[in-house]
């Protein structure tokens, strides 16, 4: 694991958040109300941008990419290349939900969203987009963990102290 290559993925996928906000913020702003699920999601991958961020931050630093670097053995190690990987499970996921978004988007009738007046809910893809939000979810929890582990690393006694 090479904690570059985190950060960069950490990058990435912030772009791939701020599409999908922006997506969904479109629809949000023109709306009076907004479905639960719509709101959550939205705030769901909000919260997973800043996670990102804070990860891609802190590997950023030659300080605490050098700490990182030094826990490259046994269960560390293993947990970092777990980290990777759910890294990249994370973009495929992104991706999904972002192409369930625009196919919905471009349907002439019934577009993303049902709309009653100026009220919109998740249409007939509620159920996938809804898995999405979970995997959304559990990816943001498992980068928390991960920057928590950061923390960890760089300042054994103060975990908080290097958290920006």
């Amino acid at each position: 694991m090479d904690p570059t290559t985190i950060a960069t993925a950490s990058f990435n996928l912030i772009s791939a958040c701020a599409r999908l906000s922006a997506h969904l913020y479109k629809h949000i702003n023109k709306a009076k109300t907004v479905d639960t699920a719509v709101r959550v999601l939205d705030i769901e991958i909000s919260s997973l941008s800043q996670v990102l961020g804070s990860i891609a931050t802190s590997l950023s630093d030659p300080l605490v990419s050098n700490v990182a670097l030094e826990s490259q053995t046994g269960h560390e190690g293993q947990y970092w290349q777990t980290v990777r990987t759910s890294l990249d499970d994370c973009k495929a996921t992104l991706a999904r939900l972002e192409q369930v978004l625009e196919k919905i988007g471009r349907r002439q009738v019934g577009n993303l969203f049902r709309r009653t007046g100026k009220d919109i809910k998740l249409n007939t893809n509620e159920r996938e987009i809804d898995l999405l939000k979970q995997q959304v979810t559990a990816y943001r929890q498992t980068m928390q963990l991960a920057l928590q582990m950061i923390a960890v690393q760089f300042h054994p006694r103060n975990p908080f102290l290097y958290l920006p």
